[in-house]
């Protein structure tokens, strides 16, 4: 097994998932943004926690937004104290693409493999990203905070 095959074998993982995402109604990124927002703690349910969390900027992070906004996915609640900030909000119809979200394949292949298997793919993928971004081609500190942030920051509800 070669280096190359077992970096192409990700890359169609990847691929295969991300394509599965696309169902006409919602764009990959889009799934992306529901799955941050479902996770997030009511302090990172901001458009720039999105953003920092998909290393890409507010512009980006916001088309994504409006686009989850107008289909009726995400609210937008503003800030009670200053009136500028905005948190933004499930609504049902975001719960219930989110029972069907194709990503679960994933997961629960993931959560097939045994404890041990799962942690030594999780040092290996943590490992993999952290060369990848320190080759500086793939905005190296961005991704390389994000990827180090991002459980963390969206595990507490």
């Amino acid at each position: 097994m070669s280096g190359r095959e077992t970096a192409e074998l990700l890359l169609l993982v990847g691929r295969l998932v991300q394509a599965e995402g696309y169902d006409g109604e919602l764009s990959p990124a889009q799934w992306m943004a529901l799955r941050f927002f479902a996770r997030a703690n009511s302090f990172s349910r901001t458009p720039s926690a999105f953003a920092e969390f998909q290393a890409t900027t507010r512009g980006t992070a916001s088309q994504a937004i409006k686009a989850l906004e107008a289909g009726g996915y995400l609210v937008r609640q503003r800030s009670e104290a200053d009136g500028r900030s905005v948190t933004l909000r499930l609504t049902d119809k975001s719960n219930e693409a989110l029972a069907r979200d194709p990503f679960e394949v994933l997961v629960r292949a993931v959560d097939s493999l045994d404890a041990k298997e799962q942690t030594a793919m999780h040092h290996a993928l943590r490992q993999v990203l952290t060369t990848v971004t320190a080759s500086g081609r793939i905005g190296a500190s961005v991704l390389a905070r994000t990827a180090r942030t991002s459980v963390e920051r969206c595990a507490a509800t």
